[in-house]
């Protein structure tokens, strides 16, 4: 059996989130990830089961990834209101700065390719938010939300509009949309 190389994978998935963001879903193939990464078709498959496989692990790890950043933006010395603003922020500097693994899992949710009940637990990450949640919500400074409404409701619009200029080539925000956003972010959440 052959070992498995970390360089390989990593190209292999980087070629599989650029070839997303470039082509689309569809426009992926093993020959093509194959081409890009310099990594044969064959390897490919022993690294993943089949290319459903492969989009779920990429899927997985840039969840893990997202989460894991945007938490540590959560410090408890912090009031409820610049608790969610860091949040908001962590949220906007990843999805900006890593606007390709972004628009890989809009993309994702998109398609019936990654099961979202078969995503790797991300529990850990949804209890730092919870607790955030919970504490705002017995200060009565926010509104009694779950993680996921929370998330909905914050950062939709955020994803929306960060998606639709990326895929005008545009990557970042202006100050000014940026700061409408978060207000009207905070507002729908606050008390």
């Amino acid at each position: 059996m052959r070992i498995k190389d970390d360089k390989k994978i990593s190209r292999v998935k980087q070629a599989c989130v650029d070839l997303t963001f470039e082509l689309g879903v569809e426009g992926v193939s093993a020959g093509k990830v194959s081409k890009i990464s310099n990594v044969s078709a064959s390897s490919i498959y022993v690294y993943f089961e089949n290319m459903r496989d492969m989009f779920q692990a990429i899927n997985d790890e840039i969840i893990e990834e997202y989460f894991t950043t945007i938490s540590i933006s959560l410090k408890e010395d912090m009031i409820i209101k610049d608790r969610f603003l860091a949040l908001w922020n962590a949220a906007y500097t990843y999805c900006s700065n890593n606007y390709k693994r972004f628009i890989f899992t809009t993309r994702m949710m998109n398609s019936c390719i990654v099961d979202y009940n078969n995503t790797k637990e991300i529990k850990p990450y949804h209890e730092v938010i919870n607790e955030f949640l919970i504490l705002g919500s017995n200060e009565k400074i926010i509104k009694k939300l779950d993680v996921a409404s929370f998330i909905y409701i914050a950062f939709s619009p955020l994803y929306a509009m960060l998606k639709s200029n990326i895929e005008t080539g545009h990557f970042k925000l202006d100050n000014e949309s940026r700061q409408l956003l978060q207000l009207a972010a905070w507002d729908a959440i606050k008390m």
